[in-house]
């Protein structure tokens, strides 16, 4: 679903006019352009633009679900490699629970900071466990944790090669 950029209201294709507040994309380069000044500007964004787009983030869908995506895929992919490496052990666990939260924090505030003044990322996973497991059980069951292949790539800096194919 798209919704208008200036007051919230879903919108329809192939026009996306609001009937609300009247806005509507121009086409640019045969493009919808959703924010033309930005578009017409060979300067790129002002610093008193963010302050729209942020709030234009924070109401819109995509942007608030792309965090809890990734949230899903770490939490899920823990849960079944906790299971799974528990099952093949023997061990009596008979249900993982991952509760994750996502935020942005300054660097300084950040334990795992190395002096930045910018904001890094902090997910907080928080797992329980169900089961009848000894201590030493519980704490290679957080060691396992780290080692889930969504973890494992969040943690190790991944480059991200990019490429385009047009075509015609």
């Amino acid at each position: 679903m798209v919704i208008c950029p200036t007051c919230t209201t879903p919108l329809s294709a192939p026009q996306y006019r609001c009937g609300q507040c009247g806005f509507h994309p121009v086409v640019r380069n045969g493009f919808l352009a959703w924010a033309p000044r930005f578009a017409d500007s060979p300067d790129g964004f002002h610093r008193e633009d963010f302050a729209t787009l942020a709030a234009i983030e924070a109401r819109h869908f995509w942007f608030r679900a792309r965090s809890e995506l990734l949230l899903w895929a770490l939490g899920s992919c823990t849960a079944m490699t906790l299971l799974m490496y528990a099952r093949n052990k023997g061990w009596d666990l008979a249900e993982v629970s991952v509760h994750l939260t996502h935020d942005r924090v300054h660097a300084e505030d950040s334990a795992d900071a190395e002096g930045g003044t910018g904001k890094v990322e902090v997910i907080q996973r928080d797992i329980s466990l169900r089961g009848r497991l000894s201590g030493e059980q519980r704490q290679r069951v957080l060691e396992i944790a780290a080692r889930c292949p969504v973890h494992k790539t969040l943690t190790s800096s991944p480059q991200v090669i990019d490429s385009m194919i047009a075509g015609s």
